[in-house]
């Protein structure tokens, strides 16, 4: 998981905040918040899926 805000320490809370919330609530918090962006990558019993925010590429 890669989260980016304004701060690392956003980012970092952020990013722990999206595991305890799980997959649906973490997409749906990111969302919301403008100038957060994140690219989770998932394994769910052997599957692994992809999914990253609208605006995560213009960072890198």
């Amino acid at each position: 998981m890669r989260i980016t805000a304004n701060d690392e320490v956003t980012a970092d809370g952020l990013a722990t905040v999206c595991l305890v919330l799980g997959e649906v609530m973490a997409k749906k918090m990111i969302e919301k918040l403008p100038e957060v962006n994140a690219f989770v990558n998932l394994d769910s019993v052997g599957k692994l899926s992809y999914w990253q925010s609208e605006g995560f590429g213009a960072e890198l």
